[in-house]
């Protein structure tokens, strides 16, 4: 992060050894606030200048807030922004596929096998799902 503001901010924040940090607080603690400081600007203005921006620009082509733009995997949102882009040229694409969950299989299949109710053609299909 140190490199990262030194080039595109141009600023130079305070360095400090990770192994003198202990030895700081008891013998220099403004040092270790003086470093505390330049740390929480450098990641500030680093955040304002290039992450903030990127977050609402991808929300502003994909139709997501940002909370969920910032929590799903590269892969969701190029799906999320090819789907935009499908629907602005009326282009028909399938619903996505959910997968099962392995809990949920394993759920129905304990209920279904000790349950009379459970018919024994029902019963064996549950069987080979569970065995999957």
């Amino acid at each position: 992060m140190k490199a990262s503001a030194r080039a595109k901010l141009r600023y130079d924040p305070v360095e400090l050894n990770p192994e003198d940090m202990c030895r700081m607080a008891c013998e220099d603690p403004q040092g270790l606030a003086n470093y505390s400081v330049s740390d929480a600007v450098a990641t500030y203005y680093l955040y304002m200048k290039y992450v903030h921006p990127f977050i609402f620009a991808l929300c502003t082509i994909i139709p997501m807030e940002p909370d969920e733009v910032l929590r799903k995997g590269s892969g969701t949102l190029c799906e999320a922004l090819l789907m935009v882009q499908a629907f602005h040229g009326n282009i028909i694409f399938p619903n996505k596929q959910e997968a099962v969950s392995p809990i949920a299989v394993a759920t129905v299949c304990a209920r279904c096998h000790g349950s009379p109710l459970c018919g024994n053609e029902l019963r064996e299909s549950m069987f080979f799902v569970c065995r999957l």
